[in-house]
């Protein structure tokens, strides 16, 4: 099953289940993850798309393989696209 979600440190305070649930037919995740869960997340590659929120907005860009010209010109990123056909 494709992952949907975002990803943070804390997500308590996080609206996105609930707007996801009515807007859309996928289930969307808060995934709260530490540092150090980090690089195992992205190793796994087991989501379609997440969004990032703070602290991890810049953490996250060594684990992608491209960025958005505006994601370089900012040096962080919002939303993770996880294409496994390569493109």
């Amino acid at each position: 099953m494709k992952q949907y979600g975002c990803i943070g440190k804390k997500l308590t305070h996080s609206f996105s289940k609930e707007i996801h649930a009515k807007l859309a037919d996928y289930e969307y995740e808060l995934i709260e993850l530490s540092e150090d869960e980090i690089a195992p997340f992205f190793e796994k590659k087991a989501f379609a798309a997440i969004n990032v929120t703070i602290p991890y907005k810049k953490a996250v860009i060594p684990y992608l393989d491209e960025l958005t010209d505006q994601a370089k010109r900012i040096g962080s990123v919002n939303t993770i696209i996880h294409r496994s056909d390569g493109t």
